[in-house]
């Protein structure tokens, strides 16, 4: 017995050690089990946490020079070709002599997962692995390309993939329509199946809808992006086919490793123009808001991640309504918030047992991050990773200021543009990749949202210079950080 309540409380200290540790990067918790029966020096190890990961870019758009060199991008490349029938189906682009595979890479190891679709009135399931929604699309492109691609996105995502995948769950904020001849940019956009394909290709598991130019294209619009979304199995949020749908799906509950996670997304308004019937495109209600929090932990929802389209177009720091806004959602046991829609990316806020942290451009990139000679200064310029094997991120946060335990938030105002024709001001061209982590302890079932990290992203538009001194002929979207 005493012997059993040792064993007990070391497991305890060890626990807490890996927890005071981790943080600063000591020690990566893990539990050792001796083997005495099998032999006296073999050991295992298993990791203490299951962690997860749900990373986010920023407004992925369509103006009509990106349409155009999306078109001119796919006449310049060969046609499409299938792989062979004993093979997964993926569209594979080979310009030149560089072959870029646009299907998420399937890695030697996956972990099986489940994804709830819906709340928790009614289940449906189905299972996910470590390649997530990409390896649905390997089968329903079959029906989708049997032609050459007419446009090519590749540009937008290759550089992005390696993170893209790095991630458990990707989401991205599709302001657009799909779908809709004739495709034109601002002010109302519609934008070839081709962006929805490749981004899905790349990784993204989850789009966003509800944004102001949703109903651009009135119900064509709607109903083609929504069934096209569907019919290439990706997951949406904000937008329904009827309030019958809305109520059913709306928070989307997903299940990562036993982990709970519930996702809102909607927008102050659609440009004034009226959502036509039945579909339900969600709008910024705190009525509503209050109801799907309340959907959300009636399905035992773990963490509460809403997605408001919101604030002011170009502004640098959030609205009072936005700060107002996310104290009403925290306020409701919301944990975290990213924004969209102003096309600059504004601070972020990360607050832990009411101590709040607060990081804008300046302090992260430098206060002449937007400058020409600057951005085009702080890339590596190897093979296009403009990463540091020491620094991955330019989350200059001090972790090590507060312990894991306790109740954290964390606030993303607006993540940029990933993607877009914008230039004016210079920091529509500048998008962030955030992540947000969680862990859940597999003795105690403790779950808890860990400090989350975020880099910069750059779309170089067509004639601008890139850092390896070439000149951009597409809007090609690269990682940088600064060491400023």
């Amino acid at each position: 017995m005493k012997f059993k309540l040792f064993i007990y409380i070391f497991i305890l200290l060890a626990m807490g050690f890996a927890t005071s540790s981790e943080a600063q990067g000591l020690w990566q918790p893990h539990l050792k089990i001796q083997y005495n029966q099998q032999s006296p020096t073999q050991s295992i190890y298993f990791p203490l946490y299951d962690t997860i990961t749900i990373s986010f870019i920023g407004d992925v758009m369509q103006h009509m020079p990106q349409i155009n060199s999306a078109k001119n991008a796919a006449k310049a490349s060969e046609k499409v070709k299938q792989t062979p029938d004993n093979q997964k189906d993926h569209i594979v682009i080979t310009t030149g002599t560089t072959t870029v595979s646009s299907a998420h890479a399937i890695g030697t190891e996956t972990t099986t997962s489940t994804t709830v679709i819906n709340s928790a009135e009614t289940t449906r399931t189905t299972e996910v692995t470590a390649t997530r929604a990409a390896e649905t699309t390997a089968t329903n492109l079959k029906n989708i390309s049997g032609s050459p691609i007419q446009y090519d996105y590749t540009n937008t995502f290759k550089y992005m993939e390696k993170h893209i995948s790095e991630t458990d769950y990707m989401v991205a904020n599709m302001e657009l329509t799909i779908g809709v001849p004739p495709y034109s940019g601002y002010p109302m956009f519609s934008a070839p199946k081709e962006i929805a394909i490749q981004a899905q290709q790349a990784g993204i598991d989850i789009f966003m809808m509800a944004n102001n130019h949703i109903a651009d294209k009135g119900a064509k619009g709607l109903q083609r992006t929504l069934d096209f979304y569907k019919e290439i199995g990706v997951h949406t949020v904000g937008v329904y086919e009827n309030k019958a749908a809305e109520e059913k799906s709306n928070p989307l509950i997903i299940d990562i490793k036993g982990v709970r996670f519930a996702l809102f997304n909607f927008t102050y308004d659609t440009n004034g123009l009226p959502v036509p019937a039945p579909f339900v495109v969600c709008l910024e209600d705190t009525t509503h808001i209050q109801q799907v929090v309340k959907r959300a932990k009636a399905a035992n929802a773990d963490f509460i991640i809403a997605l408001p389209h919101w604030g002011l177009e170009y502004h640098l720091q959030p609205s009072e309504n936005q700060r107002k806004l996310v104290e009403f959602m925290f306020s409701l046991g919301v944990d975290a918030v990213v924004g969209s829609h102003p096309h600059v990316p504004q601070p972020i806020e990360i607050t832990f047992d009411g101590t709040l942290e607060r990081y804008t451009l300046n302090k992260c990139l430098g206060k002449n991050a937007f400058d020409k000679k600057t951005v085009e200064t702080v890339y590596k310029t190897e093979n296009y990773n403009y990463f540091d094997n020491n620094s991955n991120n330019i989350n200059i946060s001090n972790t090590n200021a507060h312990s894991n335990f306790g109740r954290r938030t964390a606030t993303f105002y607006s993540l940029g543009n990933y993607v877009s024709n914008q230039s004016n001001p210079s920091q529509t061209q500048i998008g962030m990749f955030v992540s947000l982590k969680f862990r859940r302890n597999r003795l105690t079932g403790t779950k808890e949202m860990l400090y989350p990290t975020w880099f910069y992203t750059r779309c170089f538009r067509p004639g601008e210079k890139l850092p390896d001194g070439q000149i951009s002929e597409d809007y090609i979207v690269i990682p940088f950080y600064s060491e400023n």
